[in-house]
């Protein structure tokens, strides 16, 4: 390990190499030759990155046990930067959706740079390659149209979640950020609420019914102050139930409440709040 030119450079880098570091990879290799002895596994596969670490475990298993191995690296999933998408780097996309919601899921893919976008859909989508291939070439060409993203985001959020999860966030996406000021309806909220796309507050009727919104703003926790909550209002940039709110006054009734339980605060154009409104 230590012959190595990556392990050599780093030891001789400003930051030098740690202890845990140069422990990882012999720790890894002896998993491998550890599988390789116990169940027959000749093969380790892992993203590019893992290369040193799998060619150790591959040298251990052939001084040890004068046997064969081998190792497979596919590319990493990077963002537009070039970092690793990781939970060391702290920009991880769970596949479990208690850590990642499927809206957030899915509002990340369809979120990307043009560039990553293109880069990404031949790595993750499933369909034959010349499929994607043309989809890309008419992504280039007419990039306003968000083609990679939009299928990128559908194919992937389909695969890892399934096909209700992913109509949750597709009606989601449309109903908050379709650009409408139109009020929402029910079953566009309760799609919301099903797939993480805002942050949900659970509130009781009592101080909620008869209150003013300057008073619910502070409520749920989207304001500190009635001056910041009066500010925002005369700028124009609160929304309840996505009509926008002029009166700071204005005070929540029955007609405020979508199914009798339910309300959305919007603070700009992007930023929701989903609460639920129970009896006392």
């Amino acid at each position: 390990m230590l012959a190595r030119d990556t392990v050599q450079a780093r030891m001789a880098s400003e930051e030098g190499c740690s202890l845990m570091e140069l422990c990882y990879q012999t720790i890894q290799a002896y998993d491998f030759w550890h599988l390789h002895q116990h169940h027959n596994c000749i093969l380790q596969v892992g993203g590019s990155d893992q290369w040193g670490n799998i060619v150790a475990g591959m040298d251990l298993i052939r001084r040890k046990s004068a046997s064969t191995a081998y190792g497979l690296t596919v590319p990493l999933v990077t963002s537009a930067s070039g970092d690793k998408l990781g939970k060391s780097s702290g920009n991880a996309i769970w596949l479990d959706p208690t850590l990642t919601p499927s809206f957030e899921f899915y509002q990340y893919f369809l979120n990307l740079d043009d560039d990553t976008a293109a880069r990404l859909l031949p790595q993750l989508s499933l369909d034959p390659i010349d499929q994607i291939e043309e989809l890309v070439e008419e992504h280039v060409n007419s990039l306003g149209d968000r083609l990679a993203q939009r299928a990128l985001a559908e194919q992937v959020t389909r695969t890892v979640h399934g096909v209700d999860a992913l109509n949750a966030a597709v009606r989601a996406t449309k109903a908050f950020f379709g650009g409408s000021s139109d009020e929402l309806e029910v079953a566009d909220v309760q799609a919301a609420a099903a797939c993480g796309a805002m942050p949900r507050k659970q509130l009781e009727a009592g101080s909620v019914l008869g209150s003013t919104v300057l008073s619910l703003l502070s409520q749920a926790g989207v304001t500190s102050s009635n001056a910041e909550g009066k500010r925002l209002i005369k700028s124009g940039g609160l929304y309840l139930n996505n009509v926008r709110v002029i009166d700071a006054a204005h005070k929540i009734s029955d007609g405020d409440l979508l199914d009798g339980s339910l309300c959305v605060l919007r603070t700009g154009k992007k930023k929701f709040f989903l609460l639920h409104i129970t009896s006392d």
